[in-house]
């Protein structure tokens, strides 16, 4: 079984979250699908279930294939870069290909999906998600000299390629492929943390430089593209969109921030309190943390 697996225990929509409604709006109802990647197969079995799909699924963890071969229709367990690919002879053609945080750890993947446009029908797509290498936190480590592997994530142990928006979508264009849509996933960077890592270097910033590191292409943490075989014009610019809602969000972690700071003293008062059995019905800690609990849950009605 493959690490990957184990998040399809968080619940079965993992990938679709991770997508979002943008981009899985476009594998319409009553499609063939194929996961490559497919893990357990429990992706391919939410789309069976809200899309009515057909999905056949590609693993090389044998693991994970038996798994996901009680799940979906066909699952075929071969290495992408290798010679022998038995799905081509099966002459499957499928209207949606899926590549879920797959490309980037392959050596060649340029290679990979040029092979797959065999496999799709005339109109058919490709979906892709991709980790984005210039994440502002990894701006931030390489800055203090730092690339340190992880076990999940954008610096993930396994991955063997790194890409950027531009980078990737030279990739879909050398490889046959033209950009119908594409989306990120957004997550700033705390102000704070930023703060103390230039600190640490003795470095300022300033206004312009914040404004730098809450650009689309440095909150972006995850790329995700719709691709047909065809030709890429010219290379468009990140909507401006994810830049807004980045800048809202870099706002209300650094609100958060002082929050902490305010109740870490706050708590600080109350365990003096309790140790000398004060009676707290007015403490400021427990007003301030039953404001701060709902407006979380407000912000998570939104």
């Amino acid at each position: 079984m493959s690490k990957y697996t184990e998040l399809s225990k968080n619940g079965n929509n993992t990938l679709k979250d991770s997508l979002g409604k943008k981009i899985y709006d476009y594998i319409p109802q009553g499609s063939v699908v194929l996961d490559v990647g497919c893990s357990s197969g429990y992706f391919g079995a939410l789309l069976m279930d809200d899309k009515q799909s057909i999905v056949d699924g590609i693993e090389l963890n044998s693991e994970d294939a038996t798994k996901a071969s009680k799940a979906l229709r066909d699952v075929y367990s071969f290495d992408l870069e290798g010679d022998k690919w038995p799905i081509l002879s099966a002459k499957a053609k499928y209207d949606v290909i899926l590549f879920g945080d797959v490309l980037e750890h392959l050596r060649h993947p340029g290679e990979v999906l040029s092979r797959f446009s065999k496999l799709l029908k005339p109109k058919g797509v490709i979906i892709v998600s991709v980790p984005n290498i210039a994440h502002s936190s990894i701006r931030m480590e390489l800055l203090q000299g730092n690339f340190e592997y992880e076990k999940l994530g954008i610096l993930d142990d396994t991955h063997m390629k790194y890409f950027t928006f531009k980078s990737f979508y030279r990739l879909l264009d050398q490889s046959g492929y033209k950009v119908v849509d594409f989306d990120q996933s957004v997550m700033a960077q705390p102000r704070k943390t930023t703060e103390s890592i230039l600190a640490s270097l003795g470095l300022i910033p300033t206004e312009k430089f914040y404004k730098f590191i809450a650009r689309p292409d440095a909150t972006a943490f995850q790329y995700k593209f719709v691709a047909m075989p065809g030709k890429n014009r010219t290379i468009p610019r990140l909507p401006k969109k994810p830049l807004e809602i980045a800048t809202l969000h870099i706002a209300e972690v650094n609100k958060l921030h002082d929050t902490i700071g305010y109740l870490s003293k706050e708590l600080k008062i109350a365990r003096r309190a309790l140790t000398t059995r004060q009676k707290l019905p007015d403490s400021k800690i427990f007003k301030l943390a039953r404001r701060a609990q709902h407006k979380i849950k407000g912000a998570l009605k939104k």
